[in-house]
């Protein structure tokens, strides 16, 4: 059985929480939600102490907020139909950029890997891919795939390929085609929208989850992600929340949903129990 004990309550956000992100760099938190604000929280002796609080970005509820690589800018996705960019420098976060040009609430936000790109996605079914060239967020990609709502964008760990999930029940898999970005891959598997999704480390899995109330393992097959069978059936209601902790022979998979029930699969040797 999994045990987790509680080391503590941040308090100080006005209204639901939505989202939280580790710095890649430090041992900072973030957190945002219906406030409007991000709050970057560090733990002193046994306490957790809000160290600095965003505003005045995002005039709505913000549903996401991302790290860049480098530890020294933080994006956040909202309703108010932008994406804001916060960037740390002389001591100081300062609002560096608002990109525009979504129709409707932005959903989900995230950096590739080498930081030099920025995909947001959105309720009006698209998914933008945003270059970053200094200072500047040029717009390089608009992809319009997708029949319903995009729920969340994540890059590959290791290679320039990005993936988004959707209300249309698949999952999108993109890459970069000459001078634009392409849809290369639909994933087909789920009965019901596709939440989220997580890779492990290397790229070779990731694990999708869905209001069909199930997990989805999907592994790379010849430059192809496959989904893995058997479906991995939750106790919970539909899934919107996954990830996927992996070491050699041990694979954590934890989920939760709007209920705050949460279920853990632990697989050691290719065998998959649940455990909580």
């Amino acid at each position: 059985m999994v045990k987790l004990d509680l080391i503590g309550t941040l308090s100080g956000h006005k209204g639901q929480v939505w989202t939280v992100d580790w710095s890649p760099t430090s041992k900072t938190l973030a957190s945002s939600g219906q406030d409007k604000t991000v709050k970057l929280w560090r733990q002193e002796g046994a306490e957790w102490v809000c160290v600095a609080t965003l505003e005045g970005g995002n005039t709505r509820t913000i549903r996401q907020i991302a790290w860049s690589p480098c530890g020294r800018r933080i994006a956040t996705a909202s309703f108010d139909s932008t994406t804001c960019i916060w960037e740390y420098t002389d001591g100081e976060w300062d609002l560096a950029a608002t990109l525009e040009g979504h129709e409707n609430e932005v959903k989900g936000v995230a950096w590739s890997r080498d930081g030099d790109y920025l995909a947001s996605c959105s309720r009006d079914k698209s998914v933008w891919v945003w270059e970053v060239v200094e200072v500047d967020y040029e717009c390089a990609s608009v992809l319009q795939v997708h029949t319903q709502d995009v729920k969340k964008v994540v890059w590959h760990p290791t290679d320039p390929l990005l993936f988004s999930t959707s209300y249309d029940d698949t999952v999108k898999v993109y890459k970069e085609f000459g001078d634009d970005w392409e849809c290369a891959e639909s994933l087909i598997g789920h009965s019901s929208t596709v939440w989220s999704m997580s890779f492990n480390k290397s790229g070779d899995k990731f694990v999708s989850c869905s209001d069909d109330r199930t997990l989805r393992v999907w592994c790379r097959d010849d430059n192809k992600f496959v989904g893995s069978t058997p479906v991995l059936y939750t106790m919970c209601l539909g899934v919107d929340m996954v990830t996927l902790l992996q070491q050699p022979g041990i694979t954590l998979l934890g989920c939760s949903n709007n209920r705050a029930d949460l279920c853990y699969w632990l697989t050691i040797n290719l065998t998959l129990t649940l455990v909580m």
